[in-house]
């Protein structure tokens, strides 16, 4: 069984989320789950940047020495 949370949106996301979801073959769990995937996929990709930018850094210094 999946774990249920509740959420509180606004006015206009709410009717976004109304027309996608009566879609067929669609439902707004899905919509929702999708759309919070994507955004931490992206968050964990730039967090990783961020990660490797530093060490990056660092190692053409310490060519730029040698």
């Amino acid at each position: 069984m999946k774990p249920r949370h509740h959420l509180y949106l606004d006015d206009a996301l709410t009717e976004q989320l109304d027309r996608l979801g009566g879609k067929p073959g669609t439902s707004k769990s899905a919509i929702v789950a999708d759309a919070l995937r994507a955004y931490l996929d992206r968050r964990a990709a730039s967090e990783l940047d961020a990660l490797f930018k530093v060490r990056l850094d660092r190692m053409s210094r310490q060519l730029g020495r040698i």
